[in-house]
């Protein structure tokens, strides 16, 4: 072999290790011809401890970078280093507004049952299940508990 093909091997072989950088662990155990200059054996492209340590390193640091890209605050540690911890992702829609739109609706229906009086009431509730499921789960809803009945008839004798 002249100093080209040596050269040329050489450049193969880099080439097969940059790759091996892309495959799965369990694919990188390869057999490499002879003239690659290994002699015929295995390239033992498994991952060291060192490699293995750094990967789970960088993994990590990656699903840090992730949370801190949702907001984050800086905080001072007692030897004074500043470090950046991530807040809490909070909720579209705060459970403040949704108890607010169900006492809401609960009013709704507390001031129809009261100015409607029951059987009227009933007789709307009944013909909004016959229709569409979308009116039927708007029935569901709507029908008449027991605190919402107590609460109109308090209602009505209040203003009575």
């Amino acid at each position: 072999m002249d100093d080209a093909d040596i050269k040329q091997t050489r450049l193969k072989l880099d080439h097969l290790q940059e790759f091996l950088g892309f495959l799965p662990p369990f694919c990188r155990n390869l057999q490499l011809p002879s003239y690659c200059g290994y002699g015929g054996g295995f390239l033992e492209a498994a991952m060291t401890g060192k490699q293995l340590e750094f990967d789970r390193r960088i993994h990590r640091l990656n699903k840090k970078h992730a949370k801190l890209s949702r907001g984050y605050r800086a905080t001072m540690r007692k030897d004074g280093l500043v470090v950046m911890k991530p807040q809490r992702v909070r909720s579209a829609v705060p459970a403040k507004l949704l108890l607010i739109c169900l006492a809401g609706l609960f009013a709704f229906k507390v001031f129809l049952l009261s100015s409607l009086g029951s059987s009227a009431y009933q007789y709307r509730v009944d013909n909004l299940a016959l229709g569409t499921p979308v009116e039927q789960a708007g029935a569901w809803v709507m029908q008449i508990d027991p605190v919402s009945a107590f609460l109109a008839t308090q209602i009505n004798s209040f203003i009575k």
